[in-house]
């Protein structure tokens, strides 16, 4: 067993993946299903501040960015960071910002981050962090009032979407629960969703697995 922390597992494969993360069709899938959700559940501004948390390559980022005035890119892989850094050259993009932060490390006040946004979304990385209630906690301080957050993650599932994978936290969320611990931070009008279904083979025929959208306003 493993002594390192699920941040580090985390940081170590994703570091790898990076380069390839784009090729995956899955993965493009998903980005897919998280767009066209996000743009169904939020009506996105270009007046608007906006936190990409646990960003990846982009995927979703440089998709919605020209509907926006900015939008900082978060994750705690330089790998992926560096993607995201190259699309931007390469695409011209100028209201794309990478920011290597872990919230979850310290869910004190951190100053690196003093910025308040008008939408936070994170797509398919709160199922890596340990301490769901934390984290949500940190969002709402980190929101305008009025702001939103939008969550998109795995239904609750008996661990075979990501198999033995490392750094998993979660085996996905069971939406009731979560939008309760969405409550107890302090979010207001939550609704919840399916956003896409990933459809995998297995054994002798299909298994689909649901993603949810959870959104959310700090009034």
């Amino acid at each position: 067993m493993s002594n390192k922390s699920h941040q580090q597992l985390n940081i170590e494969r994703f570091d790898q993946l990076a380069a390839n993360w784009d090729e995956s069709p899955v993965r493009a899938g998903i980005a897919r299903g998280v767009i066209d959700s996000l743009s169904q559940q939020i009506a996105l501004r270009g007046d608007m501040d906006v936190l990409d948390y646990g960003c990846g390559t982009g995927l979703v980022a440089f998709s919605i960015a020209p509907k926006l005035n900015q939008l900082v890119a978060v994750d705690s892989s330089d790998g992926m960071l560096a993607v995201v850094r190259d699309k931007a050259q390469e695409l011209g993009v100028n209201n794309v910002t990478a920011l290597n932060l872990d919230l979850s490390a310290d869910l004190s006040r951190d100053a690196t981050l003093e910025q308040r946004f008008d939408l936070i979304y994170t797509s398919m990385t709160m199922h890596h962090i340990a301490d769901t209630a934390g984290i949500l906690a940190r969002f709402f301080e980190l929101l305008k009032p009025g702001g939103q957050l939008a969550i998109i993650d795995l239904d609750s599932e008996d661990g075979s979407f990501h198999g033995d994978m490392p750094g998993i936290a979660h085996q996905g969320f069971d939406r009731a629960a979560l939008q309760q611990l969405a409550e107890e931070a302090g979010f207001s009008k939550l609704h919840t969703k399916t956003a896409h279904v990933v459809s995998r083979d297995w054994g002798d025929g299909v298994r689909d697995f649901p993603l949810f959208i959870m959104v959310g306003e700090r009034t």
